[in-house]
């Protein structure tokens, strides 16, 4: 059984049933017909995951601009920005923000703008060497951006919003558009002549820089997109249905030109009169020669939708670029190539046996195997067109893989050669899980359960009992199993699958993913942020925090510590306490990750939508630079408070709200050795003593030493009182009398008592009392005593006891007589 065995499972059911495909339409329509609203909340591509495929990152891009056939800059979600000095080769800009960017324009090699969601607006004047923000004014999506000078620009965005700079961003001021529509594109022909597009057919038109916008009939109803002018007069837009419209009266009529698509189309670029070019939702490219007369298709050879396109230097090197990072390009204005690299076949699993060797499996049969831990991954024929959804290897030589169908596929030399097993059921299957090159189980549609004990040369159907859709199945030897699915279903074997029986289970929503590390101590995850964790097997399950709603398809576990759960939107959540804190990571992605996998608390990768595959070394922690805060319990602030007089249990925890991971707590007491915190620790012996502690983390930055107190006094203190004489005036009611009393308490001591005096008569009569808190100890005090009764000549008893502020208490009670003459 290898060290770290994750489950390979996760795509739930969706509307159009348990295709990928259907998926990634369904996505790509989401992207489109909401392009008005802001997108999933990303994080920044700072963090410690980083791309391998696709390259050089698997992120939407949706805008592009060049100012030459070399320099050109790419955004996209995420806060990403790529850059090229040569036209070819990208590199990673660092944006500062983790909002999702919708443009970006350059009006010449050092000087640009990029704007995106919640108002950013972004800009450079070295080339994107350093990008620093500019106040919008606004907190609207902002989805268009020109300048036609280094001083004069425009931005669009949500509810009509124009925005116009003419001191090159440093400010930014709203222009009145008359429209309350999504704003989509903006291009200006000069610093005068400006066009706007939008939702609904809307295209708005200025002659004065903005200063007043009118409104120009389009003709069409659909969402415009994009909008490209030449001059004051030749001018194009594009949307949706297949859109595209013609001026050459700088927009007082607009034509529509026949596209031949039905898809959206979102970039539109030309560079003169005759000659543009117009991207689609499918990856297509439109070309024409003639203004729009005509339009023929050019092969992008894109798998995915481009979004936008730019050219620079004549109708020879173009861009265009698009969803899961594809960027393509041309040097002839006719013949496209991929600039950026890796599958977009949607991936759903992924399992590595080592720091070294891995496969990833997907859409279409897809299977990517690697042995360099993924500096490079390579497509393996795997004989099927069916989605694969699980994917489980004991070792670099043996594994399995389940899908769509039934599918089972087998490999015995490291999925060189892939081989399909007869599965006896047309259920889809989600996850597969073996604990030897024997024993295995995969679970799937209908509360679907097969068991083989030859290596899945034979494939027998266990009844679950459930008609839930199973999604995830862990087994910790070849007789303790669970299997996790819809509807919060749990499911639990005691041998090897023969028989199973429900668990009680906290959760109703679909579980997508389960876990042990042992044979106690597991894990479940699914929908709705839904974390579930048990101690005893599965006996109990207790509902963990995640932070997050986010649903959740895969997690897995190093060690009984160290977890990561992968969700929709990029979500990374990350543990190093067992689940008790769960923290967010940034990934560097908005696409949905499918499945994960660690090999130890630092290596591990997750998949996911567009072909993604993102890796860590770190555990998934970025540049770490904040200690961790350690908290004790059992400890006092100063040396003089919180007195205890047994034996005190110390507890350290440390969390590292960077992310890199605790990598040890260090203690001492009383100024001696400094010591390796690993358990709660016991002080004893009289006294106060002093404890230090500090934690530092796995990237070695280390905290600031606390100090804390542990204060014992574990002697019971000792109160006296001296015999005393009084006139009989002064045993009126009501009177008080002055009585001596001595309270001394061994040192070292807390240093205070409360005392408790009580007046008597020779029959035991109470007469008087009287109660002090926190008197000195070891030092004679008088305490006042009121009378409650006359007292009359004769003989009195006086009892005094005292307990100190650690609760030891006096055994017994000490006496004098009290007379009053």
């Amino acid at each position: 059984m290898p060290e770290s065995r994750t489950p390979k499972s996760i795509a739930p059911p969706t509307p159009t049933g348990w295709a990928f495909g259907g998926l990634l339409v369904l996505a790509l329509g989401l992207f489109l017909l909401a392009a008005a609203p802001a997108a999933m909340p990303l994080s920044t591509g700072n963090g410690g995951w980083s791309w391998q495929s696709p390259l050089p990152q698997g992120g939407t891009l949706r805008g592009v601009s060049f100012v030459d056939a070399a320099h050109g800059w790419a955004v996209g979600d995420g806060g990403t920005i790529l850059a090229t000095a040569d036209g070819s080769v990208w590199q990673v800009q660092s944006s500062g923000t983790s909002t999702n960017l919708s443009s970006v324009h350059f009006v010449d090699a050092a000087h640009g703008w990029a704007v995106g969601d919640g108002g950013t607006i972004l800009a450079t004047s070295d080339g994107g060497a350093h990008w620093s923000a500019q106040k919008s004014g606004v907190t609207s999506r902002l989805s268009s951006v020109y300048l036609s000078d280094a001083a004069h620009g425009w931005a669009v965005g949500d509810g009509g919003t124009i925005l116009v700079t003419s001191d090159g961003g440093a400010h930014w001021s709203a222009q009145k558009s008359g429209v309350t529509s999504w704003l989509a594109g903006v291009c200006f022909a000069d610093a005068s002549h400006g066009w706007v597009v939008g939702d609904g057919g809307t295209i708005l038109v200025t002659s004065d820089g903005g200063a007043h916008w009118s409104a120009q009939k389009s003709g069409a109803t659909a969402g415009l997109l994009g909008v490209d002018f030449v001059d004051a007069s030749h001018g194009w837009a594009v949307g949706a249905d297949g859109t595209i419209l013609v001026t050459t009266d700088g927009g007082a009529h607009w034509a529509a030109s026949l596209s031949g698509q039905t898809s959206w189309l979102s970039g539109v670029k030309f560079v003169d009169a005759g000659h543009g070019w117009v991207t689609d939702a499918a990856g297509t490219i439109l070309v024409t020669t003639d203004g729009g007369a005509h339009w023929r298709v050019q092969s992008s050879g894109a798998a995915t939708g481009l979004l936008g396109v730019d050219f620079a230097g004549g109708t020879t090197h173009g861009w265009a670029v698009g969803q899961s990072g594809t960027i393509v390009a041309t040097s002839d204005g006719a013949h496209w190539s991929a600039q950026s690299s890796g599958t977009t076949a949607w991936l759903a699993g992924v399992h590595f046996v080592d720091a070294s060797h891995g496969w990833t499996v997907g859409e279409g049969g897809a299977i990517l195997v690697t042995s360099d831990g993924g500096a490079h991954w390579s497509a393996q024929s795997a004989g099927t067109s069916a989605d694969l959804r699980g994917v489980d290897f004991v070792d670099a030589s043996h594994g399995w893989t389940v899908g769509l169908g039934g599918a089972i596929l087998a490999t015995s030399d490291g999925g060189a050669h892939w081989s399909a097993r007869k599965s006896g059921t047309k259920a889809g299957l989600l996850g597969v899980d073996f604990v030897a090159v024997s024993h295995g189980w995969a679970v799937g549609a209908k509360g679907a359960i097969l068991a083989t004990s030859d290596g899945g040369a034979r494939w027998t159907v266990s009844g679950s009992g459930a008609s839930n859709l199973l999604s995830s199945v862990y087994f910790v030897d070849a007789t303790h199993g669970w299997a996790v699915g819809d509807g919060g279903v749990i499911l639990v074997t005691g041998d090897g699958g023969v028989h199973w029986s429900a668990q009680s289970s906290p959760a109703t929503v679909y579980l997508s993913s389960v876990q042990f590390t042992d044979a106690a101590h597991g894990w479940a995850v699914g929908w709705s942020g839904t974390i579930l964790a048990t101690s005893d097997g599965g006996v109990h399950w207790d509902s963990q925090s995640a932070g997050s709603g986010a649903y959740l398809f895969s997690f897995g576990f190093a060690d009984a510590a160290h977890g990561w759960a992968v969700g929709l939107g990029g979500v990374v959540l990350a543990t190093s306490d067992g689940g008790v804190h769960w923290s967010a990571q940034t990934a560097g992605t908005t696409d949905d990750l499918l499945g994960v996998d660690f090999v130890d608390a630092l290596h591990g990768w997750t998949v996911g939508a567009g072909g993604g595959i993102l890796a860590t070394s770190t555990g998934g922690a970025g540049p770490d630079a904040t200690p961790p805060t350690t908290t004790a319990t059992g400890l006092q602030a100063s040396a003089g408070a919180g007195w205890v007089k047994r034996p005190q249990t110390v507890g350290l925890t440390a969390v590292d709200p960077g992310g890199s991971g605790v990598a040890v707590t260090h203690y001492a007491i009383n100024g001696g050795a400094q010591r390796t915190y690993t358990r709660p620790f016991t002080i004893s012996g009289q006294g106060s003593h002093r404890v230090t502690y500090s934690s530092v983390s796995a990237t070695g930055n280390r905290e600031a030493e606390h100090t804390g107190y542990v204060n014992i006094d574990g002697r019971a203190p000792r109160a006296t009182v001296k015999a005393m004489t009084v006139k009989a005036s002064s045993g009126r009611k009501g009177r008080t009398l002055k009585v001596g009393v001595t309270i001394t308490d061994p040192r070292p001591s807390c240093g205070s008592a409360t005392l408790t005096l009580t007046l008597t008569t020779k029959t035991g009569r109470p007469r008087g009392s009287f109660t002090a808190v926190a008197l000195r100890t070891n030092r004679t005090v008088r305490v006042s005593c009121t009378l409650r009764k006359r007292l009359a000549k004769g003989a009195y008893t006086m009892i005094v006891r005292a307990t100190d502020a650690a609760g030891n208490r006096q055994v017994k009670a000490r006496t004098a007589i009290l007379t009053v003459l």
